[in-house]
């Protein structure tokens, strides 16, 4: 990995770990700026340096470091009712980077990250389902209708700096 690589996914980590603790609370699992960060860690970097970005800052969380939603940190968040979505950040960083592979034009974008939503949709609400012992009609209705909406702005917003971005380096 070249230095200008490693400072970016240092930087892009920091930025995620900036970004994931700003919440709205909207129910069992809050509102976040995760996905987000998540979104500009793999939009701007390689599949294996936005993956690796991305499992930092879950290991920054998991050792104590309050970057989890709502400034909470540690290893019961990762095995608590909504560690699947901390865990599928990562499954969504790799699916989204790996789709964009460093084109960033058109269409690919966004539906890079849409693909990688539903990735840490499935992840994250199955990993509810076997925590709560819920149906599946309850998760999809506690753990990604609310969400909806609110990452499709995200995915939109991210889109946007993602380009103006790319455009200056």
């Amino acid at each position: 990995m070249k230095l200008s690589q490693l400072v970016t996914a240092a930087l892009l980590t920091a930025v995620l770990c900036v970004l994931a603790p700003v919440t709205v609370p909207v129910g069992v699992i809050p509102l976040s700026a995760a996905t987000l960060g998540v979104y500009l860690v793999a939009g701007m970097q390689k599949v294996h340096t936005a993956t690796l970005s991305v499992a930092v800052y879950i290991l920054l969380g998991a050792l104590g470091v309050p970057v989890f939603a709502g400034y909470n940190a540690g290893m019961g968040l990762l095995t608590g009712i909504t560690g699947g979505f901390l865990i599928g950040y990562v499954a969504c960083a790799a699916v989204s980077s790996a789709i964009i592979g460093g084109k960033i034009k058109g269409w690919r974008v966004p539906l890079a990250f849409v693909a990688g939503t539903l990735v840490l949709y499935i992840i994250g609400a199955g990993w509810y389902m076997w925590q709560t012992a819920c149906t599946i009609t309850t998760a999809l209705s506690v753990c990604v209708l609310p969400f909806l909406v609110w990452d499709g702005i995200k995915i939109a917003a991210a889109t946007g700096i993602i380009s103006l971005v790319k455009k200056h380096l």
